[in-house]
């Protein structure tokens, strides 16, 4: 949700329809991924789905992905290192490092 809330609002309902259309590629079963789809279209918090390492860095690389593809490579990669540099001051109990 950091990284979600450093994008423009104009764009932000079609990036996370964009990046929901992605999680049939995900290994996971189609209850965990009907919840991710509606956590992307909806928004609220991801906490409650419960997702292994895995399943974080697949879900990151088609949010990844998806910056890409909407704001180019140079623009996403500001974003995400801006949002790992903002999650890392939270002390949280797996580090943005993990998933990358």
């Amino acid at each position: 949700t950091v990284l979600f809330a450093a994008l423009p609002e104009a764009q932000l309902f079609a990036f996370r329809r964009l990046v929901a259309s992605k999680l049939g590629e995900m290994k996971a079963d189609t209850e965990l991924r009907l919840r991710l789809r509606a956590w992307l279209e909806h928004g609220g918090g991801l906490a409650r789905i419960a997702l292994d390492v895995q399943q974080l860095r697949s879900l990151l690389n088609f949010i990844y992905s998806g910056l890409c593809e909407v704001f180019g490579p140079v623009h996403a990669d500001q974003l995400l290192s801006a949002a790992v540099r903002q999650v890392e001051g939270m002390n949280l109990r797996l580090p943005p490092q993990k998933l990358l």
